[in-house]
């Protein structure tokens, strides 16, 4: 027996009962592969990413010498302002000159929670580094010297860096 479905233009046409299964099997047999490349390929941009992420993280957490701590008088004996002076990820970051480039890095690694932030400086000459109601670092870099500035616990690192090239 068949069933008629009306419509106001063509009149009735009459539906057969194993058409519709007929056209769910296909329907999975074309989806299911489209789903699986899918999240293969998403999977695999996943792992280029932390592969990346732990490459920059060893980059930038690569030992070299320390930045020199000046205190605040020091700095303002100087009479070198800040020229450019920026907030990333709650952390107040300020250079007299060059470029900044700042990430957050140990995303990836096991146990490192929300990782932390991490900035590379072009010849900043000096740096400032201030946490809300926190301490406050001022690192005497240097002019032509670039140098990496990473942030845990409040706590501000600065390493000398070789010069690197704005990606």
């Amino acid at each position: 027996m068949t069933e008629i479905r009306r419509r106001a233009d063509y009149g009735g046409q009459p539906i057969r009962r194993g058409s519709a299964l007929a056209f769910a099997g296909v329907a999975v047999c074309v989806a299911a592969p489209l789903v699986a490349l899918t999240v293969w390929h998403e999977l695999e941009i996943a792992a280029d990413h932390r592969a990346q992420a732990r490459a920059l993280t060893r980059d930038l957490t690569r030992p070299g010498p320390a930045c020199r701590e000046i205190s605040e008088a020091q700095h303002l004996r100087r009479r070198r302002p800040m020229r450019n002076v920026f907030a990333f990820n709650g952390v107040w970051f300020g250079r007299r000159f060059g470029h900044a480039d700042c990430m957050m890095i140990g995303l990836y690694e096991a146990g490192a929670g929300d990782g932390y932030p991490a900035c590379r400086f072009t010849a900043p000459a000096v740096l400032r580094v201030a946490f809300a109601g926190g301490p406050v670092h001022i690192f005497d870099v240097g002019v032509g010297t670039s140098a990496t500035v990473t942030v845990r616990d409040h706590v501000a690192r600065c390493a000398l860096t070789a010069p690197f090239r704005r990606p």
